[in-house]
């Protein structure tokens, strides 16, 4: 004679076969994003950087990141990025500052030229 299962218990195991199924397959890995990294510039050669995201740490161990707006020999003024503020700084509060340099295409890794490109369309 066969045993007769009821329509719930075959439904249930079912349920439990696809439910053990899909446990024990592993989630995607996520590619981490390639990160920004930094240099360390002479306070001197910020004149050339004035536009560029700087990394600023101070002789009071703080640290502002930002958009440098102005240069001068005696201060700077930097667009802090958490406000949106214009921070000025004397330079003899200044300890060191860092450049921030956009992280590498993962697409093109040797690529130089889309670091050093200007934007805009060329003119004839």
């Amino acid at each position: 004679m066969i045993p007769y299962r009821t329509p719930s218990s075959i439904l249930s195991a079912v349920f439990a076969v696809a439910f053990a199924a899909s446990a024990s397959a592993a989630p995607p890995a996520k590619e981490a994003a390639p990160q920004p990294q930094q240099r360390e510039t002479p306070y001197e050669a910020l004149e050339k950087q004035v536009g560029s995201r700087v990394v600023i740490h101070t002789v009071n161990n703080t640290t502002r990141t930002g958009t440098l707006v102005r240069y001068t020999n005696v201060g700077l003024a930097l667009r802090v990025e958490n406000g949106g503020y214009e921070l000025s700084m004397p330079r003899k509060n200044v300890r060191a500052v860092f450049v921030v340099v956009p992280a590498a295409d993962p697409l093109f890794p040797t690529d130089k030229n889309s670091l050093e490109a200007k934007p805009g369309a060329k003119k004839n």
